[in-house]
């Protein structure tokens, strides 16, 4: 059985940036639960979080 990698991801995290992740062939976690030592193939991001982004209101037309 073949052993997948894990990403220690700082959450909350966008789906777009986990599938993106996935897409690298590793498995992610949350940083909190990282151990002291890991793998030498596992990566950690613990940068800043994306913000979200927001929905625009359209505006209506009056014709």
């Amino acid at each position: 059985m073949k052993k997948q990698n894990i990403a220690y991801v700082k959450h909350p995290v966008s789906k777009e940036e986990v599938n993106k992740i996935r897409a690298d062939g590793f498995n992610v976690v949350d940083l909190k639960f990282k151990p002291s030592s890991i793998g030498k193939d596992d990566k950690v991001f613990d940068g800043k979080p994306k913000p979200k982004r927001k929905a625009v209101k359209k505006k209506e037309s009056s014709e």
